[in-house]
């Protein structure tokens, strides 16, 4: 409590002398008390009080008094306090350019920031406390931090990777410099750049060895879409100049060696432009491992320990992410399959307990376990644009996982569950969660304007087991209203609770007489053949010698449209066991009410257990057409020559046909 005795004005960060008294055109600024107000009334002016926490009243209680916000929309309000907040810190940087680390090995954390501008800028507090300038042309991807060694004082070593070096600086000062290893480059694009040849001559061959697969250099690459004298000036240049590639790292990462302490020696991973995954020793002067990847990697997050069980999580640019772990020989690193197949580009990789999460430009987080199985899929209301993992510490542990996205807002997950939403009202570019100060739980936050935001966690905090929005709707607890018992309805119930035998045996057999009842309308139906699609078998014969004779034949029917054109879809399958040839299907039905271009079909071989389709084109001629029935007859192949004509299919011819049925035509409804 402050001398107004509101809690509120605690938790405003005090300003600094120095934002207007050291700035000479803002000093004239500052508010000033006239002469003209009481003492009394500037003293009570300059202290006001919010309106959560107001003053006593005279004669009350000398404590003030705290009213709980009510349940609904703005009601709820995120734990996390505001230490610092500086707009014109001009911070140019990635997700992957920002780390927390103790520097100095005094306890004290501090944010390590790899600037686009090539530089090496080092927070504490609430000021820049140095800068470093990388030697490198390009501008840095990455930062990270590593314990090196095993000597006392324990004092973390800092890795910065730009362009085709990792620097790796120990108490803030260069101690030794990585270089990746050149690319192989093709022998057959090596021959065209020795070749006495023109420019244009250059570049169709270089090419076609692009078009047949081979892996150009990036200054083949560069000569492709190249045109004119820009070509001939690219050329020339790179004749000149010797001929190889370096490679260009791309994410950087590290892992515990062989304890899994906060301060237990680390080995550095790299990820460069040529497919690689290396794995330095802890000198950062050797290759310890390395695995070629299918596809270029782009992030890489580890867990574990190297030399007992490790994991390492490599999302790539082919939509992918690749785990890496140790092979079957100590030291070696293996990829482990089932891959995680993802169907948009990755965003952000951040490893949980036994699981890691994979954010994606659709707006959604996937949680996969163990062989790429996906646990769960969390959505977002904007896109993500940073996705990292918070490790709770205090009181209660607990790991959040906390996904930036592009209207400004930090979610924090708590594995299914939203804990909290921070709102920061300006895109995010980076953010790094660990230890800053002697503050534990702590956000940085870099902002696309280039502003530092720096937020902290009180000791006893409650996202451990909290949920966002305060818990249950205002609504559960408002009683249902339930009408009343009436007479009739106690008696209904002592009713059934004396006679539930008699209810029970009077319900199964009206059940067993309703189930009998449908069957006979169902055997009546297919005796007449009125259901469309059911076929009527032949009558038995009277001999033995004509029923082992008789043809099985399968035959079923479907009517597809609304009119006034149809189509009917009939299906002929033989249940015999010798194939059918030449088997005709005829369409029976009024002409006054329907018309088909060809009634006729010949089925040319009728194979066993193979069914055959045939579509009849029927359009209805009358509107008042409805509920009537078409015939269709399969008919012996004997038949063929009979019924070849079809103004003979009207006439007096009789005929036995092999299998018959009957479909109802539905009433068009386009007439």
């Amino acid at each position: 409590f402050d001398a107004t005795g509101c809690p509120c004005r605690k938790r405003v960060p005090p300003v600094p002398q120095t934002s207007i008294a050291g700035l000479p055109e803002l000093r004239n600024l500052a508010p000033q008390a006239t002469s003209s107000t009481p003492p009394a009334a500037r003293a009570t002016n300059s202290s006001p009080t919010c309106t959560r926490h107001k003053a006593p009243a005279a004669g009350s209680s000398h404590m003030a008094t705290y009213a709980k916000p009510t349940p609904g929309e703005g009601a709820y309000k995120s734990p996390w306090l505001q230490a610092h907040f500086d707009k014109l810190a001009s911070l140019k940087t990635g997700n992957e350019g920002l780390c927390l680390a103790d520097v100095d090995g005094k306890g004290e954390g501090s944010l390590v920031v790899a600037d686009a501008t090539g530089k090496l800028r080092v927070f504490s507090g609430v000021r820049q406390r140095s800068e470093h300038p990388i030697a490198s042309q390009g501008e840095p991807c990455a930062v990270t931090s590593f314990y090196a060694d095993d000597r006392l004082p324990r004092v973390p070593a800092v890795a910065v990777a730009a362009g085709p070096h990792v620097y790796v600086y120990r108490s803030l000062r260069p101690f030794v410099r990585f270089t990746t290893p050149q690319i192989d480059i093709d022998k057959k694009e090596i021959d065209v750049w020795r070749q006495d040849s023109d420019a244009a001559a250059t570049r169709s061959l270089l090419r076609s060895l692009h078009d047949g697969g081979a892996r150009l250099s990036p200054r083949s690459l560069a000569c492709l879409p190249m045109e004119g004298e820009q070509l001939e000036d690219h050329v020339e240049r790179c004749r000149s100049i010797p001929f190889s590639t370096q490679d260009v790292v791309t994410c950087l990462s590290s892992v515990k060696k062989s304890l899994d302490e906060p301060d237990a020696q680390g080995l550095l991973v790299i990820g460069t432009e040529a497919k690689l995954c290396l794995v330095l020793d802890p000198t950062c002067t050797n290759i310890t491992a390395r695995v070629r990847l299918p596809s270029a990697p782009v992030a890489i997050k580890t867990a574990g320990v190297f030399d007992v069980d490790w994991r390492a999580y490599v999302a790539c640019r082919d939509d992918r992410v690749y785990t890496l772990t140790s092979g079957e020989h100590k030291g070696s690193v293996v990829i482990r399959r089932p891959h995680i197949e993802l169907e948009t580009a990755v965003v952000g990789v951040a490893p949980g307990d036994k699981c890691v999460y994979v954010a994606t430009a659709d707006s959604s987080i996937r949680c996969f376990a163990a062989k790429a199985r996906k646990q769960f899929t969390l959505h977002t209301p904007e896109p993500i644009t940073n996705l990292e993992r918070l490790d709770l510490k205090g009181q209660r542990e607990a790991i959040l996982i906390l996904a930036a996205l592009t209207n400004g807002d930090v979610r924090m997950y708590r594995g299914k569950d939203l804990v909290d939403v921070l709102r920061v009202g300006e895109r995010i570019a980076a953010l790094a969660c660990g230890p800053y100060s002697r503050e534990v739980n702590t956000l940085c936050l870099v902002t696309k304007a280039g502003g530092l935001i720096v937020k902290m966690l009180p000791r006893r905090h409650e996202l451990a087991t909290a949920t966002y929005g305060g818990g249950p709707p205002p609504e559960q607890d408002i009683p249902l209203d339930i009408p009343k018992k009436t007479k009739l309805y106690l008696d209904q119930t002592e009713r059934e609770r004396e006679m539930a035998p008699e209810m029970h045996r009077r319900f199964q057999q009206e059940t067993v007489n309703l189930q009998v009842t449908t069957a006979k309308a169902y055997l009546e139906l297919l005796q007449r053949g009125e259901i469309a699609g059911a076929s009527v078998p032949p009558k038995e014969e009277d001999t033995k010698e004509e029923e082992e004779d008789k043809v099985l034949v399968d035959l079923r029917a479907v009517v597809k449209g609304l009119g006034p054109f149809f189509h009917l879809e009939v299906e002929v399958a033989n249940l015999g066991d010798e194939s059918l040839l030449q088997i005709p299907i005829l369409l029976s039905y009024n002409p006054e009410k329907y018309k088909s271009p060809k009634p006729l079909i010949q089925i040319g071989a009728l194979v066993p257990g193979i069914p055959l389709k045939c579509i009849f084109e029927l359009e209805c001629l009358d509107t008042s057409a409805v509920d009537q029935e078409i015939e269709i007859q399969v008919l012996p192949s004997q038949l063929e020559d009979v019924l070849r004509e079809t103004d003979r299919l009207e006439s007096d011819v009789n005929f036995s046909a092999l299998v018959m049925s009957r479909v109802t035509m539905p009433q068009s409804s386009l007439l």
